[in-house]
């Protein structure tokens, strides 16, 4: 059967506008045997097949070794269809502990796959890792931050692209939909892997797939595309808020006593309150304080309190932090013996 030329063009001119890979790349293609992934693979190798892009593409596979003879099935076919591209075959084996935690199972799961891919393209000198997240996937993360609680940031759900340790991981797939995805293999007569945890509603992912998001559809049948969007504007205005931030973090000076760092309070009454939120959470950081125990109503405390200029207001956040307002600063101190730098 011939290779239908629509989603594959369709890839093609994204990669071109999107410029998310460059030519003549030695690309990493993680691929697990489900749908998505084998999608992501043959579109790659589709748009490769011409001479523009002269990628070096080899197949990835990561061995969770959690389903027993399905994970063996799924490192078979991968195996065989990397074959049958005449492409490079390289897999990483897990052996991950169990929990009672299905979330952390989860969590688990997804850091190690990561952990293992970023291994392999270090071990193959690929600059690029090529990952099969798709629209439904961004529409469900987006969902899944609502519900547990977040900012704009988490609101932007799944970059495009980002650094994934020397290499720099890439999701061509988050303009398409899971269903266009299998009827482009459909049509192609390219067969997958299903993976059955997919259908285990232990997971809080698979139940927003299969319970609240057809739900959410019956108000909005476009639910995922709303939610797509909404992510596309969060990333937007994080982008924003991030660029202001910045232009103050480099204002931040340090003092004598390890762990303090102080930042002139002007500027900050003159910047909008997500950027004066962000370098606050910066600042607390540098000094020593957990990012995951700095409070939203605390923190939008803290920034209320220095647009007001609230001289002699003093903060505490965790590990000791205290963040004090003065009539011209503001400084964040830990009593410490180790003195930590801003931005790590």
């Amino acid at each position: 059967m011939s290779e239908p030329r629509g989603l594959l063009q369709q890839f093609d001119q994204m990669l071109h506008h999107r410029r998310m890979l460059p030519r003549k790349a030695r690309v990493l293609v993680g691929c697990s045997g489900g749908a998505d992934s084998v999608a992501l693979l043959r579109l790659l190798q589709g748009v490769n097949q011409g001479t523009f892009w002269q990628w070096q593409l080899i197949v990835a596979h990561v061995n969770h070794n959690l389903r027993g003879p399905e994970s063996k099935a799924d490192h078979a076919f991968t195996r065989q269809l990397a074959k049958q591209l005449h492409l490079p075959f390289r897999v990483k084996s897990l052996r991950l502990k169990s929990t009672s935690s299905s979330q952390v199972s989860e969590n688990a799961a997804r850091k190690a796959r990561l952990a293992a891919l970023g291994h392999m393209a270090a071990a193959n000198r690929c600059s690029w890792i090529a990952v099969a997240h798709h629209a439904d996937d961004q529409a469900e993360t987006v969902l899944m931050r609502l519900i547990r609680g977040t900012g704009v940031r988490g609101i932007a759900g799944m970059a495009t692209s980002r650094p994934l340790g020397a290499a720099r991981l890439v999701r061509p797939l988050l303009g398409f939909t899971h269903q266009s995805l299998r009827e482009y293999l459909q049509a192609i007569g390219q067969p997958w892997q299903t993976d059955l945890s997919n259908a285990n509603r232990q997971f809080l992912r698979n139940r927003i797939r299969h319970e609240l998001l057809p739900l959410l559809t019956i108000y909005q049948p476009n639910i995922r595309r709303t939610l797509v969007r909404l992510a596309e504007n969060a990333r937007i205005a994080d982008w924003a808020i991030t660029k202001e931030a910045k232009l103050l973090i480099v204002l931040i000076t340090s003092s004598r006593h390890p762990c303090e760092y102080r930042l002139a309070i002007q500027p900050l009454t003159r910047a909008s309150s997500a950027a004066v939120a962000m370098v606050l959470r910066h600042l607390i950081v540098a000094a020593g304080g957990r990012a995951d125990q700095i409070h939203h109503s605390q923190l939008m405390t803290a920034v209320r309190a220095v647009r007001r200029r609230s001289a002699g207001t003093s903060l505490q956040f965790s590990r000791g932090v205290v963040l004090t307002i003065h009539r011209d600063q503001v400084t964040v101190r830990r009593p410490a013996v180790t003195r930590g730098r801003p931005g790590r």
